[in-house]
């Protein structure tokens, strides 16, 4: 049965996102649980490409067609859909701690059972259970950060774990220059099962939601934490100001027929669609660019240095977008963004060079990273916090159903209309985003930004003159 609110616990559950959201600084607990969550997301994204990295060796080891090989990669989406949907259920009836924890573990099995594949049967299972820790991880870990986290800060919270995790992509990028060209592929399966280790150390030291505890009438313990947080910060920059409740988002009970009450219901559907859009530009490009090059003739070490060096585009527009994300709402960075990035891949498309390849090839990275980054941020924030868990795996795992589809649908497209039609394909999804993103709520960025000015201002105005500034984390 789902549990439903009471006045006093919604009282709570306000207050305290009001409590968190006037904290205008990281504190010490803010930071240790920035360090576990990008850990865990750096195996997160490991694992989510060590097919495409190993694929053009599978292929050729297992002599796998172009639509076979789209099924295969089909399978890792399937997990991800499940492992989405389920493990956002959980995560809003027993925790979003747990429920991280635990899809860490799954998909680190799953790397492993990758590493040990003899065939493609027993790797398409494999990547299943991978799959459903990926698409449990990544929505446990969003919305950890848009409740762990101050409103004014959430967006390059997001950034800075989603670019500083996207340092593995060069990581895995260089490790498969090593040993791809050996026929070492097992290798790269066996490092993305290593995330067991940080979810070891989360089990420690990461904190459980108060956002959440406090809509599941557990307010003690909610208040417990928010004091931590208080604390921490007051004994370096002084008093914090009186809690104002400024979110107006939509009344939820708890249930998952709550996505589609007629007050939620439009979020539910620009989510799903803007991270379907992500999902298929993520792995559009990424996912396939090797066997994109290997298709269009370029030797398989000249392919992954092309990948190496696109990788990096990755983590520089992730951390870039920090810049703009927490001062324009999300859906126009997503709807501007997104038509730059339809530029981008037709011009791929169609002209066939090094240096155009690899300089439109980093800008289309750039790009669509600082778009995932935003969606990433986005998505989470517009579902109310007794719903979240479920809007974003709902959400997360439409994407993931969606990828199931682009896979086997680009390798069909390959295989009619060349590496032409595939870019083409995506951008034409450059564009549906970007009229879909219009749709999407507003979410009080700038005012949450003024909010946050006005009270940094007051802090700077209280010191005494002289005195040192203490070293701060932004």
């Amino acid at each position: 049965m789902s549990s439903s609110r009471t006045p006093a616990q919604t009282n709570t559950s306000d207050l305290i996102s009001a409590r968190m959201d006037r904290i205008p600084r990281l504190t010490r607990s803010h930071i240790r649980a920035l360090v576990i969550l990008i850990a865990l997301f750096i195996f997160d994204l490991i694992d989510i490409g060590t097919l495409a990295t190993v694929a053009p060796a599978i292929r050729a080891q297992w002599g796998l067609s172009i639509e076979a090989l789209g099924v295969l990669t089909s399978t890792t989406f399937v997990g991800m859909a499940i492992g989405a949907m389920v493990g956002g259920r959980v995560a809003d009836r027993i925790g979003r701690r747990p429920t991280l924890i635990t899809a860490v573990f799954i998909f680190s099995v799953g790397s492993l059972l990758s590493a040990l594949a003899t065939g493609p049967e027993f790797l398409g299972i494999a990547r299943m259970v991978t799959g459903v820790g990926i698409g449990a991880t990544s929505g446990g870990i969003f919305v950890m950060i848009s409740e762990m986290f101050p409103k004014p800060l959430r967006g390059r919270m997001m950034a800075m774990t989603y670019g500083i995790a996207g340092l593995s992509g060069p990581a895995m990028s260089f490790l498969a220059l090593l040993v791809m060209p050996t026929g070492n592929w097992h290798i790269i399966f066996l490092v993305g099962s290593g995330g067991f280790v940080f979810a070891l150390l989360a089990l420690k030291f990461l904190p459980e939601s108060p956002r959440w505890l406090a809509t599941r009438g557990q307010g003690e313990r909610a208040d417990a934490q928010m004091r931590v947080f208080e604390a921490e910060y007051e004994s370096r920059h002084g008093a914090l100001p009186e809690p104002v409740v400024m979110d107006a988002q939509p009344a939820a009970r708890g249930a998952f027929s709550d996505l589609f009450r007629r007050s939620v219901v439009g979020r539910t559907i620009v989510a799903s669609f803007l991270f379907l859009m992500a999902t298929v530009l993520n792995y559009g490009l990424i996912a396939w660019f090797p066997v994109v090059l290997i298709e269009r003739g370029y030797p398989t070490q000249e392919a992954y240095s092309f990948l190496f060096v696109m990788s990096f585009a990755t983590v520089l527009g992730a951390l870039l977008s920090s810049t703009i994300i927490d001062r324009f709402e999300r859906k126009w960075v997503i709807t501007i963004a997104a038509v730059v990035l339809a530029v981008c891949y037709l011009v791929i498309g169609f002209v066939d060079s090094v240096p155009v390849l690899l300089t439109v090839g980093f800008a289309a990275s750039f790009i669509h990273n600082g778009i995932t980054t935003t969606v990433f941020a986005y998505m989470p924030e517009i579902f109310p916090v007794a719903i979240r868990g479920q809007g974003t795996g709902f959400a997360n795992g439409i994407g993931r159903l969606g990828g199931i589809v682009n896979s086997l649908l680009i390798g069909v497209i390959i295989a009619a209309f060349a590496t032409e039609g595939l870019f083409v394909y995506l951008a034409a999804n450059c564009i549906a985003m970007s009229i879909g993103a219009v749709f999407g709520p507003r979410m009080g960025i700038r005012e949450a930004r003024r909010a946050l000015l006005r009270e940094r201002a007051d802090e700077a105005a209280a010191a005494p003159v002289g005195a040192l500034t203490p070293v701060r984390a932004e």
